[in-house]
């Protein structure tokens, strides 16, 4: 492992660390005894610290920032839990309140980076990380893991900290349009660069290793393209796409990312939501040439002005991007507009035109003081938005956040296709679901709605058969990786919402049998085998069309994993109920086929 001489002051050596008791164990720990305390309405939450000492409770102002009140809670050196001045409980509550209290506070962390890392928590933690762990001989795959993601978080923290333990002493304080310095380049390079190397090294030492990503394989080609972008925002000089070798992603990702912008109409924008849609299609277009006519911008990376400033200046793809918004406008300490009231003073707020709100916005700068002791109503006004000459209805918006400022205002005055990434939840769409229309692995946002509420997006049926049966690549599984056979259950999905719609013409019938037939093809069940709900679904087209050997060659195999499943005790309790889900479901089918 290289060795970097960057860090003269660190918090402590290198001592061996004792055996922590889990995060889990800490929550249950702490829920079984204490309640929050009483905060007189102000915004306090209870924080974790994992450091050296051991383990710390913290009560945190989430709206000053600022930790107000701090006490250990389990010693290291005595391996020992202290008692709290706080709040104790009255009454055992029992098994479920603490359970729901502790996954609560679990949730809120990634990867669960507690148990992951040695140290966690607090501000600057990667650098108590990597005085730890850089030093030692064999490390397993979690420290390796480890180690990685804390030079990674270093790196960032050099110039865009907004982690919630960011360190911002390290902060290079580059404003928009500066470039690094000699020594600033010179350090964040040399982080990035050992982020990357410890990735790698993992994938040499256990490529099937998981992430809350996938393999490590991907985690470590999305760290090259973190990468590129910072060197297209950061140093100008310089050649990005270098940043960027050949052969990063494997088949199913570049798959995956190769349909997406196959979706996508010609000069469209493609708005993302995760890592996994946003980086692999930065890699095809760059290195690979798909579909440079695209934009993808990434949702919540658009709350860094330096990433929606790469746009304005075309820095990342064919076409620039003018968000109507300054940098100055969208670097100022708003992060969103929230709709309050103080009851009885002036009408409730039922709908607004977009326009009126965003001129608000700009020109009140003190919009966000709240008068003191005023008790304030949460209203959920419609907003109106104009889209190629017609008004899109937002229904109930509680908040629009500053990505979705940016959105709306390019939704009011672009005239070229705009699109969504299929892979998330309801609640990033920002209130436009009724208005999407899905076309294979992307919705294209329209301005009427849709007449389809049993899903998101109505589907489009020709253009989706068409892009499945003619544009899409399915990859040859070159290993055995999560990543292929979660691309052949999102074909597998697809492929049965296009047959299960109903009132279709003869020719619509004919394509949607051809694309059923293409993707059951493309996956068969000795190389991606059968382990969900999905594919019974795929299963019962199959019987539909009378394709009653492929249909029970694929209910046989379902059974028996889930057998497999139900007899493994060390099966988690969500794939246990899964499988019971499974059995049942092929029971009733196994009924119907014999009647």
């Amino acid at each position: 492992m290289r060795k970097i001489f960057l860090f003269t002051l660190l918090a402590f050596g290198a001592n061996a660390q004792p055996n922590y008791p889990s995060y889990d164990s800490i929550l249950n720990h702490y829920y079984t005894q204490y309640l929050l305390p009483v905060t007189d309405g102000q915004p306090i939450t209870e924080r974790f610290v994992k450091d050296a000492d051991g383990w710390k409770w913290q009560l945190y102002d989430y709206q000053k920032e600022t930790i107000t009140k701090e006490a250990p809670f389990w010693d290291a050196k005595s391996g020992t839990f202290l008692s709290l001045d706080t709040r104790l409980l009255e009454e055992n509550r029992g098994e479920r309140y603490v359970e729901s209290q502790s996954r609560a506070m679990l949730n809120r962390t990634p990867e669960n980076y507690f148990d992951l890392q040695p140290y966690y928590g607090y501000s600057g933690w990667y650098k108590d990380v990597v005085d730890y762990l850089e030093g030692k001989k064999d490390l397993s795959d979690d420290q390796l893991y480890a180690l990685a993601r804390a030079y990674s978080a270093y790196a960032d923290d050099l110039i865009e900290p907004r982690s919630t333990y960011s360190d911002i002493s390290v902060d290079f304080k580059l404003s928009i349009g500066d470039a690094m310095d000699s020594d600033q380049e010179r350090k964040y390079n040399l982080l990035r660069e050992e982020a990357i190397s410890l990735f790698e090294k993992l994938q040499e030492q256990n490529p099937q290793y998981e992430t809350v990503l996938g393999e490590i394989r991907l985690k470590a080609s999305h760290e090259y393209v973190v990468y590129y972008l910072d060197i297209l925002k950061y140093q100008p000089q310089r050649e990005a796409s270098l940043a960027l070798r050949r052969n990063l992603y494997n088949g199913a990702t570049l798959a995956r990312a190769s349909n997406m912008l196959k979706s996508c109409p010609p000069n469209a924008i493609l708005f993302t939501h995760g890592d996994n849609d946003t980086y692999p299609l930065y890699y095809a277009q760059q290195k690979l040439n798909l579909r440079p006519d695209v934009s993808v911008i990434n949702i919540s990376l658009l709350n860094l002005v330096a990433y929606a400033d790469l746009f304005r200046k075309d820095k990342v793809h064919q076409t620039s991007i003018d968000w109507s918004l300054t940098n100055n406008f969208l670097s100022d300490k708003r992060h969103a507009v929230s709709f309050l009231q103080i009851p009885d003073e002036g009408p409730r707020l039922d709908s607004l035109v977009f326009g009126e709100l965003l001129d608000q916005y700009k020109n009140d700068p003190e919009y966000y003081e709240i008068p003191g002791g005023s008790y304030l109503r949460h209203l959920s006004p419609n907003v109106f938005i104009d889209y190629q000459g017609t008004a899109i209805e937002l229904n109930q918006l509680f908040q629009i956040s500053k990505p979705q400022l940016l959105i709306y205002s390019l939704i009011t005055k672009t005239d070229r296709p705009l699109c969504f990434g299929v892979n998330a939840g309801i609640d990033a769409f920002f209130g436009l679901q009724d208005y999407l229309v899905q076309q294979g692995d992307i919705y294209l946002l329209q301005s009427e709605k849709s007449s389809d509420y049993s899903r998101i997006g109505k589907l489009d049926l020709d253009k989706t058969a068409d892009l499945i049966i003619n544009e899409f690549g399915f990859p040859a599984k070159g290993q055995d990786l999560p990543s292929y056979d979660r691309l052949a259950h999102n074909y597998r999905n697809l492929a049965s919402q296009l047959y299960n719609y109903s009132d279709l013409s003869t020719a619509q019938e004919e394509k949607r049998l051809a694309a059923l037939e293409k993707v059951y093809d493309a996956f068969p069940s000795e190389v991606y085998p059968h382990k969900s709900m999905v594919s019974l679904y795929f299963a019962l087209c199959l019987l539909n069309e009378e394709k009653t050997a492929q249909a029970e060659l694929i209910i046989s195999e379902l059974e028996a994993y889930a057998r497999e499943v139900q007899a493994n005790p060390a099966a988690s309790d969500i794939d246990q109920y899964q499988a019971e889900q499974i059995l049942n479901q092929v029971e009733r089918i196994r009924a119907f086929m014999e009647d």
